[in-house]
């Protein structure tokens, strides 16, 4: 980096990263996405869809992984 700019650029990116991955944490605590086991790609990805309609209604309700509720 040698600018204000690039350097601006690479944090966005950074904190946009880390939003991601922290979604993705979210989701496989909060419906337990991790330990499943399914031999039908179909069925995992009907599974995952659901997750991320369920996720995207607790988010928006303003819901994260600090309240008691969601964990």
């Amino acid at each position: 980096m040698t600018d204000a700019a690039g350097a601006l650029r690479s944090f966005r990116f950074y904190r946009r990263r880390l939003s991601v991955e922290d979604t993705f944490k979210f989701v496989k605590t909060c419906f337990g996405a991790e330990p499943v086991r399914m031999l039908a790609f179909e069925a995992v990805r009907t599974l995952v869809a659901c997750a991320w309609v369920a996720a995207g209604f607790l988010f928006h309700l303003g819901l994260t992984l600090d309240h008691w509720q969601v964990r």
